[in-house]
């Protein structure tokens, strides 16, 4: 694959100043892509994050906005293409799970949390970028799910691999309707991650992390570095013929 390919082209993504969002957007940024760095904290606690991509690809701007309240998604969408008159691509990365408990004392709060920010905002998104794609001739799309979702996880997490669920079936919703536009839609299912996520979820310690790495079958997390290469080769020319498929970046699990 040729790196030109990622030249000038400008892709969203999402929750991109924190663990695999952050090592997907400076990879994409090292090739020469241009980057909508999306982040949920104020500009001023990831400015460090923001000027390490905007290093590798200076005309990168920072979107943040809070994915609770999904309807922020519109707004920010219409600002990047404005500022950079185009949309390329999407990477529906930000995720996150609130509470890490007992399922009878799972708070409704925290189950409309996690279908928000895991579910919703990336369908709203993919229907904000959908109108450029179609006016620029096509577009790529990787949501970012979890191998969870395979295997069922726990009821401790029932609702984040409800959330996560939902976004693959509509992720082949939209690769059935986007391959007459030339719009590629695929997910990759991530498994145990080295990421701060685990360590930031209420009731989930670095104690359950090390201990449900042990029995991943090749024996350690994945790294951040090994995802942001899998949507590379989504977004760049070897995911040219492949569209509405689920790929497992899991370590066997």
């Amino acid at each position: 694959m040729s790196n030109d390919f990622f030249q000038g082209r400008a892709f969203i993504v999402t929750g991109a100043t924190s663990g695999i969002g952050f090592a997907i957007a400076k990879d994409l940024a090292s090739l020469g892509a241009i980057i909508g760095i999306h982040h949920r904290r104020e500009q001023k606690e990831v400015q460090a994050e923001i000027s390490t991509i905007q290093s590798l690809s200076p005309k990168s701007i920072s979107l943040q906005g809070d994915l609770q309240n999904p309807s922020v998604v519109s707004t920010l969408v219409e600002s990047f293409v404005q500022q950079i008159g185009r949309v390329d691509g999407l990477v529906n990365n930000a995720g996150a799970i609130y509470e890490y408990g007992d399922f009878l004392s799972l708070s409704s709060e925290a189950w409309q949390n996690t279908f928000a920010v895991n579910t919703q905002s990336p369908f709203e998104w993919m229907r904000a970028v959908w109108p450029h794609f179609l006016a620029e001739g096509g577009g790529r799309i990787v949501n970012i799910s979890s191998a969870t979702v395979g295997y069922s996880g726990s009821l401790r997490s029932v609702h984040y691999v409800g959330a996560k669920a939902a976004l693959e079936a509509i992720s082949k919703v939209f690769a059935k309707d986007g391959v007459q536009h030339n719009i590629l839609v695929n997910t990759l299912r991530l498994g145990l991650m080295d990421t701060p996520m685990h360590t930031r979820t209420p009731g989930y310690t670095r104690t359950h992390l090390e201990a449900r790495a042990k029995i991943v079958p090749l024996g350690r997390m994945g790294t951040p570095e090994e995802a942001a290469h899998w949507v590379r080769q989504l977004l760049g020319e070897n995911g040219a013929f492949m569209t509405g498929q689920t790929i497992s970046l899991s370590g066997g699990d």
